[in-house]
């Protein structure tokens, strides 16, 4: 991204267990690849005053090089993580005070004049702007009422779909899964992200009025599109590791449960397996990242067909990305809509008619 971009790069190296070694690695990442500017360096995890005097020693010789500070070791500075990463904002694990600590820690031990002087760089033009985006006709109202659930159990969305999906005509309406009783009125479409349905299982499927009418809004043919998070929503329910079984939608006949190891991590492109509508012709470009599987993967029947082919490699039989039952497609995989805004559009044309 900064060689495409033609911006400076500022390296951050976990030094909790390194001296001298780290010039290796500092001088590694900069002579690799050369059409890469790396200018500066923060040395994260340090043992004090006197180990950061070691690692300055270390990499004085490299041209051109700015130490801009270490940060200390300390519980203060440590984030909460789970298994797909760091506690999301939305949970507001991120205090206002944790947040003030955060700040006085990097003041204190990096030079921040000195870091905003080396990342300066001119303006970019080669970015894509709003005008780039298709756009409604000045005074076209919008067309479709587009459910988005969003919550801490459905809390993984690229900005950049939900501004797709705007700019295609959709009047984007966000709802609980877990705290409403029932679905925003008048809907045309739902779009079902990813998250952490596994953390919220039990709330999930005690709220059976929702469900069910999630339910019923995909057997009357109402549009739904789900990623990670919204398949394992959509399938009957959730194995815990003690055997119970947790009810969710029941749209997909199979069961959900979580693995004590990553079970797909990586890129991959998609094209539709039927390219007409919702979606339209062509590939997108998307990511999987889940501790998830579904217990039965071939749970075809008359009614429910595969969603997407995939290039081979993509590690993964190429019939089984994705899942699709009357208009309700679901699939493991994170799309970009940016990567074929004709699907977003798809989705909005298909949802309104």
């Amino acid at each position: 991204m900064a060689k495409w971009l033609g911006l400076p790069v500022i390296l951050v190296v976990d030094a909790s267990a390194m001296a001298r070694s780290v010039a290796a690695l500092v001088h590694g990442f900069r002579s690799f690849d050369p059409q890469l500017h790396v200018m500066g360096v923060i040395f994260n995890r340090i043992g004090g005053r006197g180990h950061l005097q070691y690692l300055q020693d270390a990499v004085a010789g490299l041209p051109d090089l700015t130490v801009l500070g270490g940060l200390p070791l300390t519980d203060a500075l440590a984030m909460a993580e789970r298994h797909l990463g760091l506690v999301t904002a939305d949970e507001r694990q991120l205090t206002s005070h944790h947040i003030a600590q955060l700040a006085t820690v990097v003041e204190e031990h990096i030079d921040l004049s000195r870091l905003l002087q080396l990342s300066y760089t001119a303006e970019y033009t080669g970015l894509q702007t709003s005008a780039d985006f298709p756009q409604l006709a000045p005074g076209e109202k919008r067309r479709v009422r587009f459910g988005v659930a969003r919550d801490e159990a459905f809390c993984f969305y690229y900005p950049d779909n939900l501004e797709w999906l705007e700019r295609a005509g959709a009047d984007l309406i966000f709802f609980s899964p877990l705290h409403d009783s029932h679905l925003p009125p008048n809907l045309q479409g739902l779009y079902l992200g990813g998250g952490y349905p596994e953390m919220h299982a039990q709330a999930l499927a005690a709220n059976s009025s929702m469900r069910a009418e999630v339910r019923t809004f995909i057997e009357q043919e109402g549009l739904v599109y789900a990623e990670c998070g919204g398949l394992m929503y959509l399938t009957l329910g959730m194995r815990e590791a003690d055997g119970q079984v947790l009810p969710f939608v029941g749209i997909y006949p199979t069961l959900v449960r979580m693995l004590p190891h990553l079970k797909t991590l990586g890129y991959v492109e998609v094209s539709s397996e039927t390219p007409t509508e919702p979606f339209l012709s062509g590939s997108a470009r998307g990511h999987r990242f889940h501790y998830s599987e579904l217990e039965e993967e071939t749970c075809w029947n008359s009614t429910i067909t595969p969603l997407y082919r995939a290039p081979h490699g993509a590690g993964t039989d190429s019939r089984r990305i994705g899942y699709r039952y009357k208009q309700c497609m679901a699939s493991y995989v994170h799309l970009h809509f940016g990567s074929n805004p004709t699907w977003a559009a798809g989705l909005v044309t298909a949802a309104g008619h």
